[in-house]
């Protein structure tokens, strides 16, 4: 997202109006938080993210090697930060996978255990390393962490694990069998032991375990972090104006600005956001679009659920959501909530249902 001189790209060529088009669409599709850490030339911020989050004093930006999920098309899928930290003095290095969420989700273990895979696969082919060799390949060591700044009430820090939606699978078949069961009654999903289901997963020794940690982000929780990593805890300022200026009936735009204009001199990301403003409104509009898509789909998926089953209609659109997203099909996104036959398509092109 550099701003070039004389209106040349990063290769020296001058920027004919399509491609300054084509450069700003693709500035705005980023987050704002992947701008603000996840590039090259903002490594210093990346390594200050990394410390507050695992108390290290590490000072080197050089140790960190920038691994973030950007080509979809090539990995088929897009995180917002992912790095890789040689931590010399204790013998290892990591390999960071940052995911930031204005949305409660539950499914983030999920998610960044699919991450992980694909940064594991990337980092093979960097160090040219074959999995089916005779010899054992090193590798960093997975540090999840999910920074949540959504609006729903949430502790400053939580661990969710991918054995909880193992634990679900088992939750819904013992719901389905007490319903085929003559004995059922209305009450027999709040009738489920959760011991029982514990004893079920412990039987079934599940193989594949993966844990999240989540720290909240909101301005004025996990103290620590955001003292520890000045960047983070303007960011965590910025969001919480923007919120305040929209909540006090001002448009979105209009109250990025005025956010951005209140910024204290003394902000480390001042002079760069100001600079570019154009971009930061724009990724913002972005994400403030995605966030309220995602409400309307939980909504659409409360409505289509009276006809299918409240639950699987949820999961139908939160499949369908995460797949366009995956895609960078932005655009479709929004058109599924509003054109049922249009979202029955893609229900049937992505194998999510069968054509009648």
């Amino acid at each position: 997202m550099e701003q070039h001189t004389n209106n040349e790209n990063s290769t020296g060529k001058p920027l004919t109006d399509n491609n300054k088009n084509n450069q700003a669409n693709r500035e705005y599709k980023s987050r704002l938080f992947s701008y603000i850490f996840g590039r090259e030339e903002t490594k210093d911020r990346t390594l200050s993210l990394y410390n507050s989050l695992n108390g290290t004093n590490y000072t080197n930006p050089d140790d960190i090697t920038i691994t973030t999920i950007e080509d979809v098309i090539y990995m088929g899928m897009k995180n917002d930060l992912s790095y890789i930290v040689s931590d010399r003095a204790s013998l290892y290095s990591a390999i960071n996978i940052n995911e930031h969420q204005s949305t409660d989700n539950p499914n983030m273990p999920l998610r960044e255990f699919m991450y992980a895979a694909k940064l594991y696969d990337k980092y093979l082919k960097m160090k040219k390393k074959n999995p089916y060799s005779s010899t054992i390949i090193p590798l960093p060591i997975p540090k999840l962490v999910v920074l949540y700044n959504g609006k729903t009430d949430v502790p400053d820090e939580m661990v969710m694990r991918l054995s909880d939606a193992f634990k679900e699978e088992i939750r819904q078949n013992l719901i389905m069998k007490r319903q085929n069961d003559d004995t059922y009654s209305e009450g027999a999903a709040a009738e489920i032991n959760e011991e029982e289901v514990e004893a079920i997963l412990k039987k079934a020794s599940p193989d594949i375990e993966v844990t999240v940690r989540m720290v909240n982000i909101n301005y004025g929780h996990s103290k620590n972090i955001l003292t520890a990593c000045e960047p983070l805890n303007e960011y965590a300022w910025l969001v919480d104006q923007i919120r305040i200026n929209v909540d006090a009936g001002m448009e979105l735009e209009e109250a990025v600005n005025k956010a951005l204009d209140d910024m204290p001199d003394g902000y480390v990301l001042r002079e760069q956001l100001l600079v570019h403003r154009a971009e930061v409104i724009g990724m913002w509009i972005n994400e403030y679009n995605e966030e309220e898509t995602m409400q309307m789909f939980k909504e659409e998926g409360r409505q289509e659920g009276r006809q299918e089953g409240r639950q699987e209609g949820e999961n139908l659109l939160a499949a369908l959501i995460n797949k366009l997203i995956s895609l960078g099909r932005n655009d479709d996104i929004t058109k599924v909530t509003t054109d049922q036959a249009f979202r029955e398509n893609l229900y049937i092109q992505f194998g999510l249902k069968k054509s009648m």
